[in-house]
């Protein structure tokens, strides 16, 4: 008979500093979660020293039922961990990616998770070549089909190079091309690097509807400005995605100065011009007006009346109006505002989209 999964955790532990009797006070099973039939779903395992790194047995492999997994000061993955067809969630804190953080089977063991659906990386101790690696791993194509939350967090700004220059050379095999969020928080991203990401990788992800980027050191998007200058005030020409609902700045030295004339400007363009659907900035405190009022605008949906940038290149039948209208006065004022109705957006279209009372016969709706 098999071993019961919670013998196997207990065989992990023991494994951990098995022979290494300073580690034993310093090892620490924070958390596991069984089902109905015993079998782990969910597991902490780590160290709380960082001069106590361990290697994760091949015994992990067993829990084949398991779904979240978080490992902390490991420094080795093995291949058995490929096992773990259902696991839905993987955090690694801490790892020492300088050491061996893959099992040197790897390079010629396809490890794949079909169901992985969300990766964080916090910290940790890198160098570009093992990050290089790692991420050669995780973007190699059919390794996380299902991945949708991509996050890296206390990285060194080095480090975050290799990231995004990973992030930026997807090819069309990639296995993370339907990421819907991105996370890259407290890794000293700068001024020159968000650039990048914006115009260099955000379009290799066209199904991304949230990007955070915070505690970095994001001084000013006046880069937007000087990048558009004078280019055509369309959405053909400034669209970066039509997607990305979400974009948080939170912690970072630009907030400082976001009421400033110039900062405005810069935060309008990124509102009215690169992402039509933004709609939060996920920032505590009150925006300058203008920027509040295009947070309102894009939460009403003025995407759906700008046929030419979007994917579909078409507008919105004048038969949906109401609908749209309507639920753009319910949902525009949602944010720092608490009016139950607000007809910014219904202002907006009157006043700068298509017009309204279009002649019947020129809809679609009614053509024969």
């Amino acid at each position: 008979m098999d071993d019961s999964d919670k013998e196997v955790v207990a065989s992990l532990v023991k494994a951990s500093y098995f022979g290494q009797r300073e580690r034993r006070n310093h090892f620490m099973l924070r958390h596991t979660k069984y089902d109905r039939n015993a079998r782990a779903t969910e597991l902490v395992l780590g160290t709380t020293g960082a001069s106590k790194f361990w290697d994760l047995p091949v015994d992990i492999g067993r829990l084949s039922m398991l779904r979240k997994l978080e490992l902390r000061y490991c420094r080795c993955i093995p291949s058995s961990l490929g096992s773990l067809k259902r696991l839905e969630s993987v955090v690694l804190i801490q790892f020492d990616g300088k050491t061996r953080l893959l099992d040197p089977q790897l390079d010629n063991t396809t490890l794949n998770f079909p169901e992985t659906k969300s990766l964080e990386i916090r910290g940790g101790f890198w160098n570009e070549q093992s990050m290089t690696r790692f991420m050669g791993w995780i973007t190699r194509a059919g390794n996380f089909p299902k991945l949708a939350d991509l996050r890296f967090i206390h990285l060194e700004s080095e480090i975050l190079s290799v990231v995004l220059d990973a992030l930026s050379m997807q090819s069309n095999t990639s296995s993370i091309l339907n990421l819907t969020r991105l996370q890259l928080d407290f890794s000293g991203m700068s001024d020159q690097q968000l650039q990048r990401l914006l115009f260099a990788i955000l379009p290799h992800f066209p199904n991304l509807t949230s990007l955070s980027v915070k505690g970095n050191q994001i001084r000013s998007l006046q880069f937007l400005q000087n990048f558009f200058e004078g280019k055509p005030c369309d959405f053909t020409s400034r669209l970066l995605s039509s997607s990305l609902r979400s974009l948080s700045f939170d912690h970072n030295p630009i907030l400082k100065h976001k009421n400033k004339m110039e900062e405005t400007k810069a935060f309008v363009v990124l509102l009215r011009d690169c992402f039509p659907l933004l709609e939060s900035l996920l920032t505590w405190g009150d925006w300058d007006q203008e920027i509040e009022c295009w947070l309102r605008i894009n939460r009403g949906r003025r995407i759906l009346f700008m046929g030419k940038c979007t994917t579909t290149s078409t507008q919105t039948p004048v038969s949906l109006w109401p609908k749209v209208l309507e639920k753009a006065c319910r949902t525009s004022p949602r944010g720092v505002k608490t009016e139950k109705e607000d007809a910014t957006v219904v202002f907006h279209l009157l006043r700068n989209g298509p017009m309204v009372f279009e002649r019947l016969t020129a809809s679609s709706d009614f053509k024969g």
